[in-house]
């Protein structure tokens, strides 16, 4: 080939690396930052250029320098750190070193919205009442009302527990009506509790007043 040729060709191949610099996010190419979509790269040091000991100054490199920095601050967005002292603190609060979650060490957990355990959209709740004052050894039946739609409760648990809060036990679902049948069932407003006569509950372990003998669990959507 003639020297025309090779010259040619060499400024095509010239050309071709500055478009694959400025493409790949070459710092100083004048392409500006390719973070985040891809890392930038500096192939092209600032240094013995065009000659030896002497380095040529030009606007691409700071321009580009710049983006890359206003490229990061834009991912990271404002104040990422939070009230912690630098990201790595923050990240660390939830995450192990490797990128695995910590484990929970919160001694309470609260949501308004409820569990949807079965990605359904609907939202399992829970609602905690007091049974208060309930000499069982006296009275078989109390009611106390649950402030909820009955058709969205799905379940009540009923803890009973002893004159002195040593033992508890729990109360059966029931539909009412006889003496011998203990257990707990519910209305449209009430829960309606109910002790066996001569059960268990039936006692002076069980008739102490002025005193919360219980709790009612309810679980609702």
């Amino acid at each position: 080939m003639t020297k025309r040729t090779w010259a040619g060709l060499a400024s095509v191949i010239g050309v071709l690396g500055l478009v694959w610099l400025v493409w790949a996010g070459e710092l100083g190419s004048g392409g500006g930052s390719s973070f985040p979509t891809a890392v930038d790269t500096n192939t092209s040091l600032e240094y013995d250029a065009p000659a030896a000991n002497k380095t040529k100054a030009r606007a691409a490199v700071p321009n580009d320098l710049g983006a890359a920095v206003v490229a990061i601050e834009t991912e990271l967005g404002t104040d990422p750190s939070g009230s912690t002292a630098d990201v790595k603190t923050y990240l660390q609060t939830e995450h192990n070193t490797n990128g695995t979650h910590a484990a929970v060490t919160a001694t309470s957990v609260s949501s308004t919205g409820g569990v949807d355990a079965g990605a359904s959209g609907t939202f399992l709740k829970t609602k905690v009442i007091n049974i208060g004052d309930w000499d069982m050894d006296t009275t078989q039946n109390i009611t106390v009302a649950h402030g909820l739609t009955s058709a969205n409760i799905r379940r009540v648990t009923v803890i009973i527990r002893n004159d002195d809060g040593s033992t508890t036990a729990s109360l059966p679902f029931y539909l009412g009506g006889s003496t011998s049948t203990e257990g707990v069932s519910w209305t449209s407003t009430l829960i309606s509790l109910s002790r066996a006569t001569s059960g268990t509950f039936d006692g002076t372990n069980f008739d102490a007043t002025s005193y919360n003998r219980g709790w009612i669990v309810i679980d609702y959507i």
